[in-house]
């Protein structure tokens, strides 16, 4: 997956890429992204967010409110 992440970010030149994952098997990839201009943003809950993968990122969102709000319906 992260193979094929780095081969389409070179065809489509995307502005933003949102890993959505907390796993920090994917920092490198964020990294790698980050080199060719590319803003990384991570959708995790906290407590599954690998410290590597976070400070790889430009940017962290936070699925908690998201989940909570799911659960007062």
């Amino acid at each position: 997956m992260a193979i094929d992440a780095v081969e389409l970010s070179v065809e489509m030149r995307p502005d933003v890429v949102v890993l959505v994952t907390g796993d920090a098997d994917f920092a490198h990839l964020a990294l790698q992204l980050r080199r060719r201009g590319i803003r990384v943003e991570v959708a995790s809950v906290a407590q599954n967010l690998g410290s590597a993968l976070k400070a790889s990122a430009n940017e962290i969102i936070d699925l908690d409110p998201l989940f909570n709000s799911f659960e007062e319906m």
